[in-house]
Protein backbone atom coordinates (compact mmCIF):
# COMPACT_ATOMS: atom_id res chain seq x y z
CA UNK A 1 0.00 0.00 0.00
CA UNK A 2 2.91 2.36 0.76
CA UNK A 3 4.29 1.92 -2.77
CA UNK A 4 0.88 2.51 -4.34
CA UNK A 5 0.53 5.73 -2.33
CA UNK A 6 3.96 6.79 -3.61
CA UNK A 7 2.90 6.02 -7.19
CA UNK A 8 -0.26 8.11 -6.75
CA UNK A 9 1.80 10.97 -5.31
CA UNK A 10 4.25 10.85 -8.25
CA UNK A 11 1.34 11.47 -10.64
CA UNK A 12 -0.07 14.49 -8.78
CA UNK A 13 1.55 17.20 -11.01
CA UNK A 14 0.13 15.48 -14.12
CA UNK A 15 -3.40 15.39 -12.68
CA UNK A 16 -3.18 19.04 -11.60
CA UNK A 17 -2.18 20.11 -15.13
CA UNK A 18 -5.01 18.01 -16.53
CA UNK A 19 -7.53 19.62 -14.19
CA UNK A 20 -6.37 23.09 -15.29
CA UNK A 21 -6.63 22.04 -18.93
CA UNK A 22 -10.20 20.77 -18.50
CA UNK A 23 -11.18 24.09 -16.93
CA UNK A 24 -9.69 25.99 -19.90
CA UNK A 25 -11.60 23.74 -22.31
CA UNK A 26 -14.84 24.51 -20.49
CA UNK A 27 -15.40 20.88 -19.56
CA UNK A 28 -15.50 21.71 -15.86
CA UNK A 29 -16.91 24.72 -14.05
CA UNK A 30 -14.18 26.94 -12.53
CA UNK A 31 -14.11 27.05 -8.71
CA UNK A 32 -14.17 30.86 -8.76
CA UNK A 33 -17.32 31.02 -10.93
CA UNK A 34 -19.82 33.57 -9.59
CA UNK A 35 -22.87 35.46 -10.72
CA UNK A 36 -26.08 34.39 -12.42
CA UNK A 37 -24.24 32.45 -15.14
CA UNK A 38 -21.85 30.65 -12.79
CA UNK A 39 -23.04 27.26 -14.07
CA UNK A 40 -22.03 28.20 -17.63
CA UNK A 41 -18.45 27.22 -18.26
CA UNK A 42 -16.25 29.60 -20.23
CA UNK A 43 -14.52 27.89 -23.15
CA UNK A 44 -11.10 29.41 -23.83
CA UNK A 45 -9.89 26.95 -26.45
CA UNK A 46 -12.77 25.66 -28.59
CA UNK A 47 -10.41 24.36 -31.30
CA UNK A 48 -8.85 21.89 -28.87
CA UNK A 49 -12.28 20.59 -27.86
CA UNK A 50 -13.24 20.32 -31.53
CA UNK A 51 -10.03 18.41 -32.24
CA UNK A 52 -10.93 15.96 -29.45
CA UNK A 53 -14.34 15.33 -31.02
CA UNK A 54 -12.76 14.90 -34.48
CA UNK A 55 -10.24 12.41 -33.09
CA UNK A 56 -13.01 10.51 -31.32
CA UNK A 57 -15.11 10.27 -34.49
CA UNK A 58 -12.23 9.12 -36.68
CA UNK A 59 -10.86 6.65 -34.13
CA UNK A 60 -14.20 4.93 -33.40
CA UNK A 61 -14.82 4.48 -37.13
CA UNK A 62 -11.38 2.89 -37.52
CA UNK A 63 -11.38 0.74 -34.37
CA UNK A 64 -14.99 -0.45 -34.58
CA UNK A 65 -15.94 -0.74 -38.27
CA UNK A 66 -19.39 -2.07 -39.25
CA UNK A 67 -17.93 -5.57 -39.72
CA UNK A 68 -16.69 -5.56 -36.10
CA UNK A 69 -13.35 -4.93 -34.41
CA UNK A 70 -12.04 -8.53 -34.43
CA UNK A 71 -10.17 -9.84 -37.44
CA UNK A 72 -8.98 -13.42 -37.95
CA UNK A 73 -5.52 -14.24 -39.22
CA UNK A 74 -3.98 -17.62 -39.94
CA UNK A 75 -0.46 -18.02 -38.62
CA UNK A 76 1.55 -20.58 -40.50
CA UNK A 77 0.30 -22.61 -43.43
CA UNK A 78 -3.01 -21.37 -44.81
CA UNK A 79 -5.55 -23.99 -45.76
CA UNK A 80 -9.27 -23.61 -46.48
CA UNK A 81 -9.99 -25.20 -43.07
CA UNK A 82 -7.72 -22.85 -41.10
CA UNK A 83 -9.03 -19.80 -42.95
CA UNK A 84 -12.63 -20.84 -42.18
CA UNK A 85 -11.66 -21.39 -38.54
CA UNK A 86 -10.08 -17.92 -38.34
CA UNK A 87 -13.26 -16.45 -39.79
CA UNK A 88 -15.43 -18.33 -37.26
CA UNK A 89 -13.26 -17.14 -34.36
CA UNK A 90 -13.45 -13.52 -35.56
CA UNK A 91 -17.22 -13.79 -36.03
CA UNK A 92 -17.67 -15.16 -32.51
CA UNK A 93 -15.41 -12.49 -30.96
CA UNK A 94 -17.36 -9.80 -32.80
CA UNK A 95 -20.61 -11.33 -31.51
CA UNK A 96 -19.27 -11.26 -27.95
CA UNK A 97 -18.16 -7.64 -28.23
CA UNK A 98 -20.97 -6.11 -30.27
CA UNK A 99 -24.00 -8.15 -29.12
CA UNK A 100 -23.33 -9.74 -25.73
CA UNK A 101 -21.32 -6.84 -24.29
CA UNK A 102 -23.81 -4.01 -24.79
CA UNK A 103 -21.48 -1.52 -23.09
CA UNK A 104 -18.54 -2.13 -25.45
CA UNK A 105 -19.38 0.42 -28.16
CA UNK A 106 -20.61 3.36 -26.01
CA UNK A 107 -17.83 2.84 -23.49
CA UNK A 108 -15.17 2.69 -26.22
CA UNK A 109 -16.61 5.85 -27.77
CA UNK A 110 -16.41 7.73 -24.44
CA UNK A 111 -12.92 6.36 -23.83
CA UNK A 112 -11.68 7.76 -27.15
CA UNK A 113 -12.93 11.26 -26.30
CA UNK A 114 -11.09 11.14 -22.97
CA UNK A 115 -8.01 9.62 -24.65
CA UNK A 116 -7.70 12.65 -26.93
CA UNK A 117 -7.64 14.99 -23.94
CA UNK A 118 -5.87 13.04 -21.21
CA UNK A 119 -3.59 10.66 -23.02
CA UNK A 120 -3.23 7.08 -21.85
CA UNK A 121 -6.37 5.03 -21.35
CA UNK A 122 -6.67 1.27 -20.97
CA UNK A 123 -8.98 -1.53 -22.08
CA UNK A 124 -9.22 -4.63 -19.94
CA UNK A 125 -10.73 -7.76 -21.50
CA UNK A 126 -11.66 -10.52 -19.06
CA UNK A 127 -14.28 -13.02 -17.99
CA UNK A 128 -16.73 -11.25 -15.66
CA UNK A 129 -17.90 -13.86 -13.16
CA UNK A 130 -20.78 -11.66 -12.01
CA UNK A 131 -22.18 -11.39 -15.55
CA UNK A 132 -20.94 -14.87 -16.57
CA UNK A 133 -19.53 -13.63 -19.88
CA UNK A 134 -16.47 -12.01 -21.42
CA UNK A 135 -16.36 -8.22 -21.25
CA UNK A 136 -14.11 -5.44 -22.50
CA UNK A 137 -13.98 -2.61 -20.00
CA UNK A 138 -12.45 0.85 -20.13
CA UNK A 139 -10.06 1.42 -17.27
CA UNK A 140 -9.48 5.12 -16.75
CA UNK A 141 -5.86 6.13 -16.28
CA UNK A 142 -6.73 7.61 -12.88
CA UNK A 143 -7.76 4.12 -11.68
CA UNK A 144 -4.75 2.34 -13.21
CA UNK A 145 -1.82 3.31 -11.04
CA UNK A 146 1.65 3.08 -12.55
CA UNK A 147 4.75 4.92 -11.29
CA UNK A 148 4.88 8.16 -13.28
CA UNK A 149 8.39 7.50 -14.59
CA UNK A 150 7.55 4.06 -16.01
CA UNK A 151 8.25 3.81 -19.74
CA UNK A 152 6.16 0.71 -20.47
CA UNK A 153 3.88 -1.58 -18.48
CA UNK A 154 6.23 -4.45 -19.28
CA UNK A 155 9.17 -2.76 -17.53
CA UNK A 156 7.19 -1.00 -14.77
CA UNK A 157 8.13 -2.24 -11.30
CA UNK A 158 4.41 -2.59 -10.50
CA UNK A 159 0.99 -1.47 -11.59
CA UNK A 160 -2.24 -1.45 -9.65
CA UNK A 161 -5.82 -1.36 -10.86
CA UNK A 162 -8.19 0.28 -8.38
CA UNK A 163 -11.56 -1.40 -8.80
CA UNK A 164 -14.63 -0.06 -7.06
CA UNK A 165 -17.29 -2.67 -6.29
CA UNK A 166 -20.53 -2.35 -4.41
CA UNK A 167 -20.55 -4.20 -1.10
CA UNK A 168 -22.98 -6.75 -2.55
CA UNK A 169 -20.84 -7.42 -5.66
CA UNK A 170 -17.73 -7.76 -3.52
CA UNK A 171 -19.48 -10.38 -1.38
CA UNK A 172 -20.52 -12.28 -4.52
CA UNK A 173 -16.94 -12.33 -5.77
CA UNK A 174 -15.67 -13.60 -2.43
Amino acid sequence: EQWVDGDIESRTPHWERLKDGLTLLGVTIPKDATGPLKEVAKVNHPLVAEAQVQFQARAIAELVPPTGPAKGQVLGEKTPETEEQAERVADYQNYQLMVEDEDFYPETDRMLFVLAGEGSQFKKVYRDTLLDRNVSRWTRAEHFIVPYGAVTLETAPRYTHQIKYSHNDLRKLQ
